[in-house]
Parts: C-alpha cells; structure tokens; sequence
C-alpha cells in the first residue's frame, strides 16, 4: 500500500510565518539604509546650497546693499546674466538660507578692510532639524 504524504495547512503557515520572521530584519535593515541615503542626500544639497550662497556673495561688489552687515534671507537670489538678463536663483522649499554678513574691527595699519559670510543652511529630515554653516572672507583696500 502506498502512503500518500503532504504538508497540512497548519505546517504551511508555520512554515510561512518563520521566513516571514527570518525576513523582517532584513527588510529594516534596507529601509534604514535608504534613510541614511537620503539623508546623505539632503547633507549634500545643504552644502552646495551653501558654497552657492557664497560664490553669488563673493561675486557682488564690496559695498552692494546684498553685503551689508546684518543677517538676511537668501533662499532666491536674483543673477545677471553677461548679456544683461536676469534670472532667479532658488533652493528647495525644503531648505532655508541665510547669509550673515560681519564686519570685524581691525587695526587701521591693516590696509585691508574685510567682511567676514557665514551661510547657514537648515533643513528637516525625518522630522529632525539639521543644519550646516560655512564661511568665507571677502576684502578691499582702504
């Protein structure tokens, strides 16, 4: 006599549910993964917001009204063009940009005179505000 031999239902669905429990570790492990990407990501677009901030700040003339001590919005940044036009500049609605303009007191024996940008770039991610601050110095002679 031949014995016929199968897998219950209940055996199945024990069987299923111990890979599903083996997986799930894995599947966490992916999507922190792809948190830590993004917010690599968005660490990268703060810094290049950033240096853009401060390339367009070292490109104004010493004494433009953009320079001026003080702290300011400069999430849209208006550019002219060489051949006169003029276009807008903006971050990601999720980033906020800020220059700060300091003019520190120097020694009048110093033929230069100097101000200091900071940019500050903030963000959320993840319901965590991050943000990055970058510097740089811009001079003329007296």
């Amino acid at each position: 006599m031949n014995k016929k031999r199968a897998f219950t239902i209940t055996e199945v669905m024990i069987a299923v549910l111990v890979v599903a429990a083996c997986l799930s570790p894995i599947f966490f492990i992916f999507s922190r993964g792809a948190a830590g990407t993004q917010q690599t990501r968005d660490e990268v677009l703060a810094y290049t917001y950033a240096t853009e901030l401060l390339d367009y700040a070292q490109s104004r003339p010493f004494d433009s009204p953009f320079l001026a001590a003080g702290m300011r919005d400069a999430n849209a940044l208006d550019v002219t063009q060489a051949d006169g036009s003029t276009f807008v500049l903006k971050a990601d609605e999720r980033f906020e940009r800020k220059l700060s303009v300091i003019i520190p007191s120097v020694p009048t024996t110093v033929p230069f005179t100097y101000k200091v940008l900071i940019a500050e770039v903030a963000w959320k991610t993840a319901q965590v505000k991050r943000s990055i601050a970058m510097s740089c110095m811009t001079y003329r002679n007296r």
